[in-house]
């Protein structure tokens, strides 16, 4: 197990450090994500997109992605794909196998939308793996908004 997080850490801390042309100079975004998860979402120069949600079923969610790229599909929509990993904490009706939290990696990929220059409107499909409590696939899937700052 510490072994699994070191290497999702290392491979973070190492994949961070690229940037590109786009990415540099752009500030923060911030908004809401609706989905399976529901909550909110952080986009950190436009290269590291994080997110705090809960879930209908019962668990408060975390994750974490590194766009390795992002770029224009055609004018004004973007689209991009990157790594990331989560974390699920499980309310006592979901726990499996007494474990009361679940950790996994994903690949989150969708479009993005910019109606206005500082409006963001995007769909996002990130299938994954939960790795603990048990390894399963699973897939998150959310349409959400963010104002740019």
């Amino acid at each position: 197990m510490k072994y699994i997080i070191t290497v999702l850490l290392c491979l973070g801390l190492g994949l961070g450090s690229v940037t590109n042309a786009r990415a540099q100079g752009k500030g923060v975004a911030a908004g809401i994500m609706l989905g399976s998860p529901t909550g909110i979402t952080v986009l950190l120069r436009e290269q590291v997109a994080l997110g705090a949600a809960w879930s209908f079923q019962d668990y408060i969610h975390l994750h974490g992605d590194l766009w390795l790229y992002n770029g224009p599909l055609a004018e004004p929509v973007d689209w991009y794909i990157g790594v990331g990993a989560k974390f699920r904490a499980f309310s006592d009706d979901r726990r499996k196998e007494d474990f009361p939290v679940g950790i996994g990696a994903r690949v989150p990929f969708g479009l993005r939308f910019f109606p206005l220059e500082e409006l963001e409107l995007f769909l996002e499909f990130a299938p994954g793996i939960s790795l603990v409590p048990d390894t399963s696939p699973d897939l998150d899937a959310v349409l959400g908004v963010r104002f740019h700052f």
